[in-house]
C-alpha cells in the first residue's frame, strides 16, 4: 500500500569529528519510499574506504527498518479496526456492533498497546447507525450526536480516558502548514490510508505525535475512519540511540516527513515540528530531493 501523507526520511549527518578520524565527508539519506515494504537509499559520499561505506549503509538500513517496524505495528492496528468497523456497513457481513461495544474495543486495543497514545474512530453524520440524534452532546459525541470517540493516555499518570475528537472538519492551517483537521480530511478526500505529519496536542502538556489512519470504505463509499496515534517520543529515542551507535556519537540523526517537517532529531529535539530549513538552511532542499 502507499502512505499518502508522510514519507519518512532518515538523515544521518557526520560532522568534523568523523572527518578527522576517517578523512570522510558523509551526508547519508535513508529514504522510506511510499511503499512501506521498500526502502530506497540516496547518498552523497566521499569515503576513504569501501568497508566504511558498507558499514554505514548496513547500520543506516538497520535503523530504517526499526522505524518502519514501529510504524507498521500502528498501521496494522488501524487496518484491523477499519476492517472490523467496515463489517457494520457491508451487507455481506452485517456485523452487529453498537457504540458502547465499539468503545470497549477501542479502549481494549489501547490497553494492549502501551506504545500507542490513542485509538479512535470518526464517522460521517448518521453514517454508523442512523441514531446520531439520540447521542447529542453525550461523551464521545459532538453536539449533533456524531460518533467521535478518542481513547487516549491524556492524563498526567498515563491513565486511559475518552475525549471527543476535535477539529476534524477544520481546514485552517496549523503552524507547521498542515490543516488542523488533516487526520480526517485527507483520508476522506483520498479514500486511502494516511500517515499524518507530526503535530502536537495540549492535554496538560505538549505531546508531539503522528496519526496513522485507515478509511472505512464499503463499495467505494466513505463512512468514516479508524486511527492510531503514536508519540514522537519513541522515534526520538530511536534516533538518539542510533546517533550513539555511529562512531561514538560523531553523527547527527534526524527523521524528516514528506513535507519537510522534523519528526525527530538526535541532538536538537527542540527542532521537532519545525521545517527542515530550520536545521539546514542552506541544504534543506537538496536533502529532500
Amino acid at each position: 500500500m502507499q502512505f499518502k501523507s508522510l514519507q519518512m526520511r532518515l538523515v544521518i549527518l557526520f560532522g568534523a569529528c568523523l572527518l578527522l578520524t576517517v578523512g570522510a565527508v558523509i551526508v547519508y539519506n535513508v529514504i522510506a519510499a511510499r511503499s512501506t515494504e521498500k526502502f530506497v537509499t540516496g547518498t552523497t559520499i566521499t569515503l576513504s574506504s569501501e568497508e566504511l561505506k558498507m558499514e554505514i549503509l548496513a547500520q543506516a538500513n538497520a535503523v530504517a527498518f526499526e522505524i518502519q517496524g514501529y510504524m507498521n505495528i500502528a498501521m496494522a492496528t488501524s487496518r484491523t479496526l477499519r476492517d472490523m468497523l467496515a463489517g457494520i456497513k457491508d451487507p455481506s457481513i452485517n456485523l452487529k456492533l453498537d457504540r458502547n461495544r465499539i468503545n470497549s474495543i477501542l479502549r481494549s486495543t489501547l490497553q494492549q498497546n502501551p506504545n500507542f497514545l490513542g485509538t479512535y474512530t470518526l464517522w460521517e453524520p448518521n453514517a454508523l447507525d442512523g441514531l446520531d440524534a439520540m447521542y447529542q452532546g453525550t461523551p464521545g459525541h459532538d453536539a449533533t450526536g456524531r460518533f467521535i470517540p478518542y481513547w487516549n493516555r491524556g492524563t498526567a499518570d498515563g491513565s486511559i480516558i475518552m475525549d471527543p475528537l476535535l477539529d476534524y472538519e477544520n481546514s485552517e492551517l496549523s503552524e507547521s502548514g498542515i490543516r488542523k483537521g488533516e487526520y480526517y480530511l485527507l483520508p476522506r478526500e483520498r479514500k486511502a490510508e494516511c500517515i499524518i505529519d507530526p503535530y502536537y496536542v495540549i492535554q496538560g502538556k505538549i505531546v508531539w505525535m503522528t496519526s496513522l489512519i485507515a478509511p472505512i470504505l464499503v463499495n467505494e463509499t466513505f463512512y468514516g475512519m479508524a486511527g492510531v496515534d503514536i508519540t514522537i517520543e519513541n522515534l526520538q529515542h530511536i534516533v538518539q540511540q542510533t546517533a550513539q551507535r555511529f562512531y561514538h556519537g560523531a553523527g547527527t540523526v534526524a527523521i524528516v516527513s514528506f513535507h519537510g517537517i522534523l519528526a525527530a532529531h538526535s541532538t536538537q529535539p527542540e527542532l521537532i515540528g519545525k521545517q527542515l530549513q530550520a536545521w539546514r538552511p542552506e541544504e534543506w532542499q537538496a536533502t529532500l530531493e
